[in-house]
């Protein structure tokens, strides 16, 4: 596949390359925690030092490891299997039609279903209990290999230290969220098969930054879905219908001389048709690798960076957000109960057997 003309993205990917940056800056304590929250769960519990100072030879002594941080969290994502969440169509204003709403809850149930939301949503609650934050996405897919149709999907998210959302952004859901990446570490000989050679015009200075910053390397390179929210502006007017009803009506969207048809809702105090500008978002997703955009960007048809974020206890102490999971506050009395339970099993397998 050619690869777009990269004179255009020249600033685009300046951006993403600060963006990238500034993400990981901002996230570095929280994903600290998190992995060894992580590591934690999945039953590193012993300090490194310790545990190879123990298992020195030539005499070893045990590291047992007595799991109790597991079950709560796999009983909360048993506890969401059986409560499964869904999304609910509400008509909230009077000209809501509650019939359309029972109509368009059926193809999101119907979507869900296809999908196995299910699976999205449980995995994401799992690491937002186990590690602090997990993540689901939603995409698009062709019906089949003879379709030109696209079914939305559910998409799991197995690796949420892969996503990295805009830190500015400030709501719960990060919704309000401007740019986002989806990281993706692909090996040289797997990326030149998909996106083809690389560009034989880089300079030996911008590969080596590209290095430093972590963007390639010997073992392969990394390569990002960069989500971008645009702005484009456009003219407002309403639309009436011959019932009477109306319509938001944006004339850019509108065909040519579609517009001169139409009956307009007329401003009372000029008699011309009421307008307004606004700003409307348009959300764009490109492929890159840091130093080129591989692929044609996408544009999203939708509002919003299709990535939902599930996350723990949220707390901004001193000005810096912190997210807790149920594990971090659990980890120092697991390593205390292993300890206790290894000397015991320590001091019963030296005491002296008695001689019947």
């Amino acid at each position: 596949m050619p690869r777009p003309d990269q004179e255009q993205y020249r600033e685009l990917l300046q951006r993403a390359r600060q963006r990238y940056a500034q993400a990981v800056e901002a996230e570095r304590e929280i994903r600290d925690e998190a992995l060894q929250d992580l590591d934690f769960l999945a039953g590193n519990q012993w300090d490194p030092k310790v545990k190879a100072e123990r298992e020195r030879p030539p005499s070893p002594r045990p590291c047992l490891v007595f799991n109790k941080v597991l079950p709560p969290v796999t009983q909360l994502g048993n506890q969401a299997r059986q409560n499964k969440p869904t999304i609910r169509v509400s008509p909230v204003d009077s000209s809501g039609d509650p019939d359309t709403a029972k109509v368009l809850a059926g193809m999101i149930r119907h979507i869900e279903y296809d999908s196995d939301a299910d699976q999205a949503y449980d995995t994401a609650l799992f690491y937002a209990a186990g590690c602090s934050f997990g993540y689901w996405r939603y995409g698009c897919e062709y019906a089949n290999d003879r379709s030109f149709d696209q079914d939305i999907k559910s998409i799991t998210v197995d690796d949420p230290f892969s996503i990295y959302l805009d830190c500015h952004a400030r709501k719960p859901d990060r919704s309000d969220m401007k740019w986002a990446f989806v990281i993706d570490k692909m090996a040289n000989d797997v990326h030149e098969a998909r996106f083809g050679k690389d560009r034989a015009d880089l300079s030996s200075d911008f590969t080596a930054e590209l290095s430093e910053e972590g963007w390639s390397d010997d073992d392969g390179k990394r390569v990002a879905e960069y989500w971008e929210v645009e702005t484009v502006e456009k003219t407002l007017r309403i639309r009436k219908d011959a019932d009477g009803t109306v319509h938001p009506v944006h004339l850019e969207d509108l065909e040519e001389g579609e517009a001169d048809g139409m009956d307009w809702v007329l401003d009372e105090s000029t008699g011309e048709p009421r307008q307004r500008s606004v700003e409307v978002p348009q959300v764009m997703q490109y492929i890159i690798n840091g130093a080129e955009v591989l692929e044609e960007p996408t544009k999203w048809d939708g509002s919003t960076i299709p990535i939902v974020i599930v996350t723990g206890l949220e707390m901004v102490v001193r000005g810096k957000r912190k997210i807790f999971s149920m594990t971090r506050f659990a980890r120092d009395p697991q390593q205390l109960l292993n300890f206790y339970k290894t000397m015991e099993a320590e001091t019963i397998a030296l005491a002296p057997k008695p001689k019947y």
